[in-house]
């Protein structure tokens, strides 16, 4: 996690956390575009790492970063996803040879 605040010029690295991320997508595939959809996830196991803030230097409850990250994931994230790739993830982004893979399943 990065922090700022008005006195700074530039964002610097506040908080190093782990966790555990699931996450069920729903993929549609036409021509050489795939059309993902988050359809559930989860968030297990978060910990703060490290932190450079000394304030923060506490144990935190796992549950309660679950809760967070969770929810932040899962929800806020989860409609900026599903806006940024509506039209579709070209399979050429992934690899430029993967756009023949589309073109090959037009037949079917």
């Amino acid at each position: 996690m990065y922090g700022k605040n008005s006195t700074m010029d530039e964002k610097f690295l506040a908080m190093k956390f782990v966790m555990e991320v699931i996450a069920v997508f729903d993929l549609e595939m036409k021509g050489d575009k795939v059309y993902p959809k988050i359809v559930s996830g989860a968030v297990y196991k978060s910990s703060l790492k490290e932190s450079f803030i000394p304030i923060f230097d506490i144990d935190i409850d796992t549950e309660i970063l679950d809760q967070t990250f969770d929810k932040f994931l899962f929800t806020a994230y989860k409609s900026y996803f599903e806006k940024k790739y509506k039209d579709g993830w070209s399979l050429s982004e992934f690899n430029p040879a993967f756009a023949l893979l589309g073109t090959a399943f037009d037949e079917f």
